[in-house]
């Protein structure tokens, strides 16, 4: 196999966000990847998968991202091989609306997003199956049977451009015959209920229970390892640490400035042994106290609890102010149960999590299987991030970089944070010494411009 150096790893990152793919980045390595791959088998990469292995980021799917896809950037670097990608022209398809492409950040203070409108597919019917076979929206729960939209418990349309009806993603993966398949997948059957709020009619069925979920996972892996190939496993991240939930803080915020709004409270001064108000000796009147305090959004069940947790979805409503009392200028209508996510939801979401990535952890022992914790890299970010190739990543939302502005998937900085963790664990089991890819000039989210 032929290998391509650029003069550096910029000039090769650029060319990648043009669709270039076939140039290594790392132009320091003194040998050629070939020497430093051990027993791994890049050939014929193949990713099977939902959202976060199609490459998707700002709410849509769209060539700029697709490009810098995790399956892209690992055939990129460990094989200077061009990967086949259902690719969509910018600004894309939006990953939950219709007719529309990716967010744009308007502004940050306050925060303001906007939807592009909707890109076209450039890359379709290719004769073959795709190498990337990540399908935006997929279920484990489905994965088994699901060929197209019509099959789709959800009418998913991105099974279409994907699957396009030639196959399951195992039958398809097994035509490709392929030597490294990377299974990330899960992440949509906890992501999409917590995105709807919980909110049964619009996420029917989820969280997927976690002994389907088990059940349909095993399944899927074991077709695929029928096919020969190594196989690379994926722990689910937690939705509840990502900025889909922390973006927007659960008080009332100054729409122009962004700043929380503060009202004066007098309340009595309460005994701090007994906690009983306390009583002005001389006249017996309660003693009264004055403080500052923020504003409780209105939920569907009153003001929200200090743990209730809004999603980002709840902006355009806020904007309207809907969710703000009238007591102070808001209209008084409480947000919808889909923009909130309350503390017995979120209970919903931390068991299915924690009995998926067991399943996924037990799976990996069993067959001796490479597994990347991506669960552990998105508690790290929320807890205060890490340095990636000199560059801070955090949870923040936009201005940590991580993740895209759909708070949920990541930048593609993000998704070469990941490739590199599977790069560790590819050295790990086979062998290798393959060196990191540099993510520092991979795109995050642009900050430049913005009021």
């Amino acid at each position: 196999m032929s290998r391509c150096r650029v003069a550096t790893p910029l000039a090769a990152i650029l060319l990648v966000a043009a669709g270039v793919v076939g140039c290594r980045f790392d132009e320091s390595v003194p040998f050629g990847i070939d020497d430093r791959l051990g027993g791994i088998r890049p050939e014929r990469i193949v990713a099977v998968g939902d959202d976060f292995a199609a490459g998707a980021t700002d709410g849509a799917l769209f060539a700029g991202a697709q490009t810098l896809s995790l399956p892209a950037l690992l055939a990129a670097h460990l094989a200077d091989d061009l990967l086949l990608q259902p690719l969509v022209s910018d600004p894309g398809l939006a990953l939950d609306e219709d007719d529309a492409g990716r967010l744009a950040l308007v502004s940050l203070v306050p925060l303001a997003l906007q939807r592009e409108p909707a890109g076209t597919p450039i890359v379709t019917s290719p004769g073959r199956s795709f190498d990337n076979l990540g399908v935006p929206g997929a279920l484990v729960s489905e994965s088994l049977v699901v060929e197209s939209s019509a099959t789709s418990a959800l009418g998913n349309p991105f099974y279409d451009l994907v699957l396009g009806g030639r196959g399951t993603f195992a039958e398809q993966a097994a035509s490709l015959d392929p030597t490294l398949v990377l299974l990330w997948i899960g992440t949509g059957d906890v992501l999409r209920f917590v995105a709807a709020g919980g909110d049964q009619p619009l996420a029917p069925g989820l969280p997927t229970p976690v002994g389907t979920f088990a059940n349909t996972y095993e399944a899927l892996l074991d077709a695929l390892i029928g096919t020969g190939a190594q196989i690379v496993l994926f722990t689910i991240p937690d939705p509840r640490s990502m900025p889909i939930v922390s973006a927007i803080p659960g008080i009332v915020l100054d729409l122009e400035t962004g700043e929380p709004v503060m009202i004066t409270v007098i309340e009595p001064i309460l005994d701090p042994v007994t906690g009983e108000p306390v009583v002005d000796p001389v006249t017996g009147d309660t003693l009264l106290v004055q403080r500052q305090a923020t504003v409780p959004l209105l939920g569907p069940a009153g003001p929200l609890a200090p743990d209730d947790l809004v999603l980002l979805d709840a902006l355009p409503l806020l904007g309207e102010e809907i969710g703000v009392p009238a007591s102070i200028g808001g209209t008084g209508i409480p947000l919808p149960d889909r923009a909130v996510l309350d503390a017995a939801e979120q209970g919903e979401v931390g068991a299915a999590i924690l009995g998926y990535n067991q399943a996924i952890a037990a799976l990996a022992a069993e067959h001796d299987l490479p597994l990347v914790d991506v669960h552990a890299l998105v508690e790290q970010l929320a807890a205060g991030g890490l340095v990636a190739d000199g560059v801070l990543l955090t949870a923040d939302y936009a201005r940590g970089q991580a993740f895209g502005l759909d708070g949920a998937r990541f930048t593609p900085k993000g998704y070469g944070v990941v490739a590199n963790l599977v790069i560790d664990a590819l050295n790990a089991r086979y062998g290798g010494s393959v060196p990191h890819l540099r993510t520092a000039g991979l795109p995050g989210t642009s900050l430049l411009d913005l009021p």
